[in-house]
């Protein structure tokens, strides 16, 4: 079984259908680790729930993609990144995967060692995300971006 996380197409569901679908509170509560809210932005993105993602990010969440990447600049808050970045990763790299490798915390920091597969290339990343008061405040990818810009669609 692949480890590999493949975003879905972004769905929209009612609140109330989602109420029913999710424990109570798991996602929001106060005593989860800066490791746990990271490791739960990444298996939210993996199972393509958009709604569970947002809920872990501040509302002054932000995110920096390099500008020379495809989709680069500065996002601001989860809505933001999620129309305009996340929504379009298969329009760039169809074929897009990512596979967490570890997780390192320090102190409010939180570094994701990963693979991406991306145009039919395989190459590593970190991701360095903060977490303030139980929330993602802020992600930065270092990526490979030679390789991922030559591979991109």
């Amino acid at each position: 079984s692949s480890r590999y996380l493949k975003p879905k197409r972004i769905r929209t569901v009612s609140a109330t259908f989602l109420f029913l679908l999710k424990p109570t509170g798991y996602f929001l509560e106060s005593n989860m680790s800066n490791l746990d809210v990271i490791q739960g932005t990444y298996a939210a993105f993996g199972e393509g729930d958009m709604e569970k993602l947002a809920s872990l990010f501040a509302e002054d969440w932000v995110g920096t993609v390099p500008d020379h990447m495809p989709n680069g600049r500065v996002y601001h808050g989860a809505s933001d990144f999620i129309q305009n970045f996340l929504a379009k990763l298969t329009e760039v790299w169809p074929d897009f995967g990512l596979e967490p490798i570890g997780f390192y915390e320090s102190g409010d920091t939180v570094f994701m060692h990963g693979k991406i597969t991306a145009g039919g290339k395989t190459t590593e990343t970190i991701h360095m995300c903060v977490v303030k008061d139980g929330k993602a405040v802020s992600w930065q990818p270092f990526d490979d971006t030679h390789s991922l810009i030559s591979a991109a669609s």
